[in-house]
């Protein structure tokens, strides 16, 4: 019987290398995590966007896309994205004080690299 165990893990430990030690999941990526905006004036909004890749092997589940803010509204095109393939978010800002802010963006997901990814956006209102 240890024999068996031992021949199973030997082929298991072969197979992990031979698939270059990882287990094929899905992997996010994206241009990066804090975003510099335009001066908003006061009163006013701005929309902006930015994509999250999937450069693994099988597809990322985004969750949830939720900003820590009722005046930063978050929304994607799609939550699931295939292999090899990016999806967009689009984030509108209607901040009410003047003056430096930022939001965060906070995307959880099913990636092995970064299942919570929290996207921070920043900028200034204007008079």
């Amino acid at each position: 019987m240890r024999f068996g165990n031992w021949l199973l893990s030997v082929v298991i430990l072969y197979w992990g290398c031979a698939n270059g030690g990882e287990i094929e999941m899905p992997v996010v990526k994206y241009e990066r995590s804090v975003i510099e905006v335009p001066d908003i004036p006061a009163g006013g909004s701005y929309r902006g966007q930015f994509w999250l890749s999937n450069t693994g092997g099988k597809p990322l589940r985004v969750t949830s896309v939720r900003s820590d803010c009722a005046c930063t509204v978050s929304e994607m095109d799609r939550k699931e994205i295939l292999p090899g393939d990016s999806a967009l978010v689009r984030y509108t800002l209607t901040p009410n004080l003047l003056g430096r802010f930022q939001q965060t963006i906070i995307v959880e997901n099913n990636s092995r690299n970064e299942p919570s990814i929290l996207f921070v956006i920043r900028s200034k209102v204007v008079f």
